[in-house]
């Protein structure tokens, strides 16, 4: 039923967004509303739940470097168990276009719009982000790969917070109860992102810096972007 409920918005003309695979632990998430990880978000726990990173394709550079890591272990004559472990599960990146991103972010709050509608705080600052960073296309050629990296996970955390932020059943048994609904930070970095100001997770993954610094071409191919060691959006 949520395929075909989603299948109604290939019959959107001019907007774009992912073709989503459907992965089965998703499907079984949302059948049992375990809609992310007990917890923080973590890079272990990125692909569960609601995660965006499950609505996404692995990106064309992503692909080659996967592709090189596989022929690298395949050349060893005897590869450890957890190499060859890791073949089968490979962590997937995030975005690293300004058009992926915002690709992504459409299908990511198509989504949850499908799931929640408008009712819920996470889904209308998926659409506050998603927005901002479609106003900014004239200035899409400052923003590297880190820049999508640490936008993408700051959707990620935000997530995962909402989602584990349940109400419990005296919140609605007493009328004098002033009711919190789950909450969303990510108003304030659709503000951080107008003011461009730089995005920054404390918690981003390590393992998400070395791959994506793998992922970045050389200096003189790049055509322009944040200073690796410290990225900044010019002003324009």
């Amino acid at each position: 039923e949520i395929t075909r409920v989603w299948k109604q918005n290939q019959l959107t003309p001019h907007v774009l967004f992912f073709d989503i695979a459907w992965p089965e632990d998703m499907l079984k998430g949302i059948q049992k509303a375990n809609f992310a990880k007990p917890g923080p978000a973590m890079f272990l726990t990125a692909e569960s739940g609601l995660s965006i990173l499950n609505l996404i394709p692995r990106s064309r550079l992503e692909n080659a470097q996967l592709l090189l890591e596989k022929e690298t272990r395949e050349r060893s004559a005897f590869p450890a168990y957890t190499e060859a472990k890791k073949q089968n599960k490979l962590p997937h990146l995030p975005p690293t276009s300004w058009a992926d991103c915002t690709s992504a972010l459409t299908t990511y709050y198509l989504f949850l719009h499908m799931l929640f509608s408008n009712n819920n705080a996470h889904v209308r600052g998926v659409c506050l982000v998603r927005n901002q960073l479609v106003n900014m296309a004239k200035i899409r050629d400052t923003m590297d790969e880190l820049f999508f990296g640490h936008l993408i996970w700051a959707i990620i955390e935000d997530m995962a917070k909402h989602f584990n932020e349940p109400l419990v059943m005296m919140d609605f048994q007493d009328p004098c109860r002033t009711i919190i609904w789950p909450r969303s930070n990510l108003d304030d970095l659709a503000r951080e992102l107008a003011m461009q100001r730089p995005i920054r997770q404390l918690t981003f993954p390590i393992e998400w810096t070395v791959a994506l610094m793998r992922l970045k071409p050389e200096p003189q191919q790049y055509g322009g972007g944040y200073s690796q060691r410290e990225y900044r959006m010019e002003r324009h």
